[in-house]
């Protein structure tokens, strides 16, 4: 059966870098891999910044990216194989800048309507990943020394890396508790950073409990 790994944090906190040194790692221990990739990347290429400055574009974007990562997870937690999927952004990240960062007084009633409808399916669609779906979530603190720009990264970047950081914690911790036992959630969640080494995580998903 498959496993399914989330990499989850806000920006940048070195999970797609993490992701891919682990990726890699388990290749070369003859595990088979699929990752994932963030798919803000796949879906545009407007700047950060002044794509949240259009709220119905914005809302338009998150519903395309959030719609191809429920579909990717389904596929993922119904593969039959030894497969391990990593994926780049838990559906918890999902959830919080689809409900942060979308301006609701830019919506008119029907954009509002939107939002609230894909905030239900998303809040949904968690519930299952954390309960029956994730093997393993792997919870990223920010890095501090932000030494390169990037224009899916806000400007504002050295402010916000600790809200985002701090309001996708929440919400992760939040959608563990339906998990029941508490006891699980020490092989479950790893709340870790880029100075922990790889084969640390790496160990750390090869014993995660496959999807049953």
């Amino acid at each position: 059966m498959a496993k399914v790994i989330a990499f989850s944090g806000g920006c940048h906190s070195g999970k797609t870098t993490t992701m891919n040194k682990v990726a890699a790692k388990l290749a070369e221990l003859g595990h088979n891999v699929v990752v994932h990739s963030e798919l803000m990347r796949e879906i545009t290429d407007m700047p950060i910044d002044e794509l949240r400055k259009n709220a119905n574009k914005y809302l338009e974007v998150q519903e395309k990216i959030i719609s191809r990562k429920m579909e990717q997870e389904v596929l993922a937690i119904n593969d039959k194989t030894d497969t391990i999927h990593l994926f780049d952004r838990a559906i918890t990240d999902s959830l919080f800048y689809l409900e942060n960062y979308v301006d609701k007084s830019q919506l008119d009633y029907t954009g509002i309507t939107r939002l609230c409808n894909l905030d239900n399916i998303v809040k949904d669609h968690a519930y299952n990943m954390f309960v029956n779906g994730y093997s393993a979530l792997l919870a990223f603190s920010p890095i501090e020394d932000i030494k390169e720009s990037d224009s899916y990264r806000p400007n504002v970047l050295e402010h916000l890396m600790h809200y985002e950081h701090s309001c996708i914690r929440t919400l992760n911790i939040a959608f563990c508790a339906y998990r029941g036992n508490f006891i699980d959630l020490y092989n479950f969640i790893l709340e870790t950073d880029t100075n922990v080494s790889i084969d640390f995580v790496v160990q750390f998903i090869i014993d995660s409990k496959e999807y049953e």
